[in-house]
């Protein structure tokens, strides 16, 4: 996969523990990580300001 990645992951996520994430990221070269504090399986519901603005930051192609 040559595509930039955005991987994002609930740090208190159960269902897909932020390990899986992790291990996905680390399999994508390139790839960008961010862990969400106070966010669990539903990140994009529990803190929707913080994953938009990781979104509209990784479309835009600014850096973290």
């Amino acid at each position: 996969m040559r595509a930039p990645t955005l991987v994002i992951v609930g740090e208190d996520d159960t269902e897909t523990p932020p390990a899986y994430a992790e291990a996905l990221a680390a399999g994508v070269p390139g790839a960008r990580l961010e862990r969400i504090a106070a966010a669990g399986q539903l990140v994009n519901l529990e803190r929707p300001e913080v994953v938009n603005g990781l979104l509209a930051d990784f479309l835009a192609g600014d850096a973290a």
